[in-house]
C-alpha cells in the first residue's frame, strides 16, 4: 500500500494535534496527581478547580468583548455599521385621502457615518 506524502502528513497531524491542544489541562492534571498522590478525590478536585477557573476567565473575556461590541449579541448584526444609531426613514411624507395612502420617498438617504 503506497501512501502519498500528503496522506502521511495529514495522518501524522491528526495524531499530534489533539495532544498539543489539551497540553495545559494534562500538565495541571499531572501536577495535581503529584501533589495529592494517595488521595485521588483531592487530585480530581484540584483539576476541576483549574478547569472551572479557566472557563470563568474565558467567559469574563467574552462578556467584556460583548460589552464593548454589543452588535455581536444579535445574529447578522456584526457587519451592520448602523447598529444602535438613529436611522433615517426612507419616506418624506404620508398622505391619506379616504381609503388610499400615498407615500413619498426620498431621492437620497445619507449613509451611516462610522465613528
Amino acid at each position: 500500500m503506497a501512501w502519498s506524502l500528503k496522506t502521511k502528513f495529514l495522518f501524522m497531524a491528526f495524531l499530534f494535534v489533539p495532544t498539543s491542544v489539551i497540553t495545559g489541562v494534562n500538565e495541571v492534571t499531572g501536577d495535581c496527581i503529584a501533589k495529592y498522590k494517595p488521595d485521588w478525590n483531592k487530585a480530581a478536585s484540584c483539576q476541576s478547580n483549574y478547569i472551572a477557573a479557566q472557563v470563568k476567565r474565558e467567559r469574563e473575556e467574552l462578556r467584556d468583548f460583548l460589552r464593548k461590541n454589543p452588535r455581536y449579541r444579535f445574529p447578522g448584526q456584526s457587519w451592520n455599521k448602523c447598529f444602535g444609531k438613529p436611522r433615517e426613514f426612507a419616506f418624506e411624507y404620508l398622505e391619506e385621502i379616504g381609503d388610499k395612502v400615498t407615500v413619498g420617498y426620498k431621492n437620497f438617504l445619507e449613509p451611516c457615518k462610522e465613528e
